[in-house]
């Protein structure tokens, strides 16, 4: 396991790249404020290059007026769960991460992966402020846009798994994370919790059969080699949000806002599509490495998608009651 960084290691190692984090935009040029931004992925992979280009276009349209210092992302910035906790307190600026990685601030974060209508509609009913509004009490931070679009999860198995015939997980030792802890518990799976970079050891030793991950991105966690079945169909999104510690966003002027808007609306211009070919091309380079497909169909897929769906929302049920229900309207 990787070692997790203290915010003064954090400061400290940054210092010695020659970028030095601070708790409030530092004006690089008179007029130019400069943000400092992370990610929860490792830089150049799939959950990290749309944010990538939406910082590249930031700097391009934003010069003379604000700019963002990408410092990178991934284990070796620290632990992906608490990254949502150092944006609220101000260790860096700005964030790419998945909604569920900061599910301990805000517990209703844990339904963007549920939205089950298009972000054109989630804006136009209102669920899209009425998140934001949430995050800004209780994450402290600003969702500037999304940096990702509909990349459906899937459960991968190992060549050692049982057999999964019906949506049923009983004896599957599964890797989770909070975005599908609810749903492969209400499956029967024994659940095993560890970040991203340790599922190769952990299904290289037995230690799990099986995790689940989106469609895209296994390849870059080098785990084609001990994967050997995909289940389908796929279940929720994985979400991406850019948020902007909200002191940070709070002091920025007009000018300043509006090219983190722009910015953003210009993402939607290509995401869904890019997103499409994306997906398209995970699947054609898990064929050619031998990963066969398991596919639920007909009650059995319906099934399965009910409880993926339904377990969920349960769980926020418990974990979010006051505004659990609200979202579930919002987003269904």
């Amino acid at each position: 396991m990787k070692r997790e960084l203290s915010r003064r290691q954090v400061i400290g190692s940054s210092a010695a790249a020659g970028v030095a984090l601070a708790i409030s935009p530092r004006p690089a040029r008179a007029q130019e404020v400069t943000l400092r931004a992370v990610s929860a992925w490792t830089a150049g992979t799939a959950f990290s290059k749309p944010f990538e280009r939406y910082v590249e276009h930031v700097n391009q349209i934003g010069k003379g007026v604000l700019r963002i210092n990408y410092l990178g992302g991934g284990a070796k910035i620290m632990n992906v769960f608490d990254m949502g906790k150092s944006l609220r307190t101000g260790v860096f600026d700005m964030l790419n991460s998945t909604s569920g990685y900061y599910g301990d601030l805000m517990p209703e974060s844990n339904t963007m992966k549920l939205k089950r209508i298009s972000y054109a509609k989630f804006r136009a009913n209102g669920g899209y402020d009425f998140y934001d509004n949430l995050v800004q009490k209780k994450v402290n931070a600003k969702w500037v846009g999304r940096a990702k679009g509909d990349v459906p999860f899937n459960v991968y198995l190992s060549e050692r798994a049982p057999v999964v015939e019906k949506p049923d997980f009983k004896g599957l030792k599964l890797r989770v994370s909070p975005n599908y802890r609810a749903f492969f518990s209400a499956l029967g799976a024994t659940l095993v919790q560890t970040q991203g970079s340790e599922i190769y050891t952990a299904m290289e030793r037995n230690v799990v059969d099986g995790y689940g991950w989106p469609i895209q991105g296994i390849d870059e966690l080098g785990l084609l080699p001990v994967t050997k079945r995909r289940i389908e169909p796929g279940f929720f999104v994985a979400p991406n949000e850019i948020l902007v510690n909200l002191n940070v966003y709070n002091k920025l002027n007009s000018a300043q806002k509006k090219v983190l808007d722009d910015a953003a609306a210009w993402v939607e211009t290509w995401l869904d599509k890019y997103e499409i070919d994306e997906n398209e091309k995970a699947k054609k380079l898990q064929a050619d490495n031998g990963i066969k497909v398991v596919t639920l169909t007909g009650v059995d897929a319906e099934k399965y998608l009910k409880i993926a769906y339904d377990s969920s929302w349960d769980e926020i049920m418990k974990i979010a009651p006051e505004n659990g229900p609200r979202l579930r309207q919002l987003m269904s």
